[in-house]
């Protein structure tokens, strides 16, 4: 845990800054403001991919739907991104065909992304290899 050896005051401090950013997100989207979701890889201790997983699991923590979640991840960072005319980002006709295939319903229990089947990269199955 990111918080081993801290002192009690920090924790403190960390898990008040938790719940205020959670009550943030909540008004925001009550107001209709676009959410985005981005995982900040470049963190200490934050891994590309794993941590978009926590990310998304803490906006439905913090009331989005888990439809919601996975729009923040993937419409509305296109939308941010390259305007409503984005080639990516939705799964239609005319679009990238980048997909992760998971074993499960992400938009009814976000934890289902976990369960990854298969990666689409334009358009092709990509082979799954076994760690060394």
């Amino acid at each position: 845990p990111p918080l081993d050896g801290a002192t009690a005051a920090f924790r403190r401090a960390a898990a008040a800054a938790h719940d205020a950013r959670r009550r943030n997100v909540a008004k925001l989207r009550a107001a209709g403001v676009p959410i985005l979701a981005g995982s900040d890889a470049c963190n200490a201790g934050d891994f590309p991919g794993a941590g978009l997983h926590l990310e998304l699991a803490k906006l439905v923590e913090a009331g989005l739907t888990p439809g919601e979640a996975l729009r923040a991840a993937t419409w509305e960072n296109a939308r941010f991104l390259a305007g409503e005319s984005a080639d990516f980002g939705e799964i239609a006709v005319g679009k990238r065909a980048d997909l992760v295939l998971v074993a499960g319903d992400p938009t009814a229990r976000i934890g289902e992304l976990g369960r990854i089947t298969h990666v689409v990269l334009d358009g092709a199955v990509l082979e799954r290899r076994a760690r060394p």
